[in-house]
């Protein structure tokens, strides 16, 4: 009887270093998964940047252009 006890209690530890090793795992890929969402965002909002910037105003100036291409150049940089 001891030894079907002792059995089971190692058993139990076995599986309870499993669930631990699992539980890990999946809070780590949990957070990787919210810092590439935040990534995505931060992406999204630097091509919107630039969409905006790609708009044209028939009164825009070349000095306006070359203003809105300096900023677009920045935004690049920092994707």
């Amino acid at each position: 009887m001891t030894d079907d006890i002792k059995e089971v209690q190692e058993l139990a530890k076995y599986y309870q270093n499993c669930a631990e090793y699992y539980h890990e795992k999946a809070t780590r890929w949990h957070k990787q998964s919210d810092e590439d969402e935040a990534e995505r965002e931060r992406l999204i909002d630097l091509m919107n940047q630039i969409y905006v910037l790609t708009g044209h105003d028939p009164e825009e100036k070349a000095d306006d252009l070359a203003e809105k291409l300096d900023q677009i150049r920045k935004l690049t940089k920092k994707a």
